[in-house]
């Protein structure tokens, strides 16, 4: 029997190629406005199926990447390298209880009247965010390199120290006109600052089966 509690995540992670790395600023999701993206889920799934519904949280994407436990690098979602400022912010873990490499995707947001993306310019810009007292907040929603499925990989990341966003699950495609309504009325998500939800598929092997890969992400989408 083995003691080691992040085991299982660690025999799901795959190597990272540090000299080609997937970033955010390769990704991009599809977005509705309407209706259509009723003809979208059918098109895509079965009506039963297993769907993570999750907010679309206002900020700026970030993908850190950990070898031996800590971050060797980190770029924000232009695919600038921002290691030195985001191991200065709080929210984020600098050390984390495994050793494998790991590649976490999350969102840094604040509730501040400035642009949080200032911070991701210059380091002469930290003292001033300190003066202001701005509470910048890092939501980790994905482990890029894991063969887990969305729910098993949420749970791993709050173990971690993560914090991980409200999440809903749903069985039914049907389901999601729902959750865009409450959505609308201001009565889903209501703690953070949101562009809309995102709905994804839960299972790994359905992504796959989907033609999910590092620079193809056509298994969920963000209603707005």
């Amino acid at each position: 029997m083995n003691n080691n509690p992040y085991h299982r995540l660690e025999s799901n992670l795959k190597r990272v190629d540090f000299n080609q790395l997937p970033l955010s600023k390769d990704f991009s999701l599809k977005s509705f406005n309407n209706e259509r993206y009723k003809e979208w889920l059918k098109d895509k799934f079965l009506p039963k199926t297993r769907l993570i519904i999750q907010p679309d949280i206002k900020g700026y994407t970030i993908d850190i990447f950990y070898k031996n436990g800590v971050i060797v690098k980190a770029f924000n979602s232009k695919g600038i390298e921002n290691s030195f400022l985001i191991r200065k912010i709080i929210a984020i873990p600098s050390q984390i209880p495994i050793k494998k490499d790991i590649h976490i995707r999350g969102v840094l947001y604040g509730f501040c009247p400035f642009r949080v993306g200032i911070i991701f310019s210059l380091n002469k810009y930290l003292p001033f965010f300190r003066s202001i007292q701005l509470r910048l907040y890092f939501c980790a929603f994905q482990i890029i390199n894991s063969d887990q499925n969305h729910y098993n990989a949420m749970h791993e990341l709050e173990s971690l120290g993560f914090e991980i966003p409200d999440f809903e699950i749903i069985n039914y495609i049907n389901h999601v006109d729902l959750y865009r309504k409450l959505w609308k009325e201001g009565k889903l998500f209501k703690k953070y600052p949101t562009n809309g939800i995102l709905v994804k598929v839960n299972s790994k092997k359905l992504q796959k089966l989907l033609g999910e890969n590092n620079v193809n992400y056509n298994t969920g989408i963000i209603l707005r």
